[in-house]
């Protein structure tokens, strides 16, 4: 089914289908193209930005494949639950070839994952000092799959205003066709539309507005204060153009008279905004103290203590070494001191110790404590060795030459002295 969607005020027209191709008898539809191309642009802009978030982007991929499940079916139940329709079976609930998301649902169910360090119930694994900065990169990948995936409501022609005598008007045989059919329940709201003449084609305006905060949000990566500060400006920003381009839109969900969506984003953009004031004053506080506010710089150090700590490991157990091959020239008497053994080659650590390296690298990366515990035996070891090449043994004193016509006198021992008085 094809449909000309026309913007009167620009003179433009456009011929739109919501099919793509056909494959093995099922269509498939621009717009799960379109939330998919999102999607995977979201994605990548998270593994692009990983290491700067001081994120495992290994960890990162296992929580993107639960959380993209559960996301898409909670935003689905999201819907269900306060667009009034006939979910009387499991496969209408389940159904969303005929459309039916809420983005509210999924940022639920990704506030849900991250808080919990990940699922770990699913054995995913998330440093739970890091879920604040991955919050941070699921904000950014958010804002590039919803300022690309609402091209999908243009395709099919739904997520669009009231009428509008702005230049950029949009108007369709679907837009008419929705229009004459709620005209009566927007009366009842207090709303009134003519379905021939131009509607907002708010879709694009949540397009525009989203693009724009993504990349105002990618230039103030590297001037955050602390973890979790780009989510909290992503909530008030998204919140804040929701709040607004809400009321003028003629599908919103409603509960009662309000309109769910409206009432959420407004108060998110205020509570956003309050809980960011409140966490940059403390990161402020904390980083005057000289204490990490971001995981980055938690991995950073910790890196630079696991650093200096094999360092230390390998200086010590090449010392080891040294002694105790010197300690085995001496057993074999081929020195008399440490101070007269040949100098010995220090190898790399031996398998024991990559084991042990390797067991420090599976409990975490040592403290700055275990480094300097490391180095402080390697000092104990070559004071030892110093001590031992310095300390010399008593030497028993050589006998005088005699002079020139002087004898010499054997000394003599008891019994030859007891004959001598004898004989006297």
């Amino acid at each position: 089914m094809r449909t000309t969607v026309t913007f009167p005020g620009l003179g433009l027209e456009f011929e739109v289908s919501r099919v793509v191709f056909t494959l093995f008898g099922m269509e498939i539809y621009w717009y799960g193209l379109i939330l998919a191309t999102g999607l995977m642009v979201g994605i990548l802009i998270g593994y692009r930005k990983a290491k700067a978030f001081g994120i495992d982007s290994d960890r990162m991929t296992d929580v993107i494949l639960v959380t993209t499940i559960l996301a898409v079916l909670c935003s689905r139940l999201y819907y269900v639950l306060f667009y009034p329709g006939d979910y009387d079976t499991l496969w209408k609930v389940l159904n969303m070839r005929d459309g039916g998301l809420a983005i509210y649902g999924a940022v639920k169910v990704r506030s849900y994952e991250g808080s919990e360090g990940g699922v770990d119930t699913l054995t995913i694994e998330v440093n739970a000092e890091n879920y604040k900065a991955m919050f941070d990169l699921t904000a950014l990948g958010f804002l590039a799959g919803q300022g690309i995936g609402r091209w999908g409501n243009f395709v099919n022609q739904e997520a669009f205003g009231t009428n509008t005598t702005l230049p950029w008007g949009m108007y369709s045989s679907q837009t008419k066709a929705y229009l004459q059919g709620v005209a009566g329940q927007l009366a009842a709201q207090g709303v009134y539309v003519d379905p021939n003449a131009p509607v907002h084609p708010t879709f694009l305006y949540e397009s525009l507005w989203c693009l724009l905060g993504l990349v105002l949000l990618l230039c103030y990566v590297k001037r955050r204060r602390y973890d979790g500060e780009i989510v909290l400006l992503y909530v008030a920003w998204y919140g804040a153009e929701r709040c607004l381009v809400e009321g003028i839109r003629t599908d919103s969900l409603m509960w009662g008279p309000l309109r769910v969506s409206q009432v959420l984003a407004g108060a998110s953009c205020v509570l956003a905004l309050a809980l960011w004031y409140i966490c940059r004053r403390r990161a402020v506080r904390r980083a005057a103290a000289g204490l990490p506010t971001l995981a980055v710089q938690r991995v950073r150090a910790a890196a630079d203590a696991k650093t200096r700590y094999e360092m230390a490991c390998a200086s010590r157990d090449a010392a080891l070494r040294k002694r105790d091959a010197v300690a085995a020239q001496q057993a074999e008497g081929k020195v008399d001191s440490p101070a007269d053994a040949a100098p010995v080659e220090e190898t790399a650590p031996v398998e024991s110790d990559a084991l042990e390296m390797d067991a420090a690298e599976k409990d975490g990366a040592p403290t700055v404590d275990a480094a300097q515990a490391a180095a402080q035996t390697t000092e104990n070891v070559k004071q030892d060795d110093f001590t031992e090449a310095t300390t010399e043994k008593p030497a028993q004193a050589a006998p005088a030459e005699p002079k020139e016509g002087e004898t010499t006198e054997t000394p003599q021992t008891d019994e030859g002295a007891a004959g001598e008085a004898h004989h006297g």
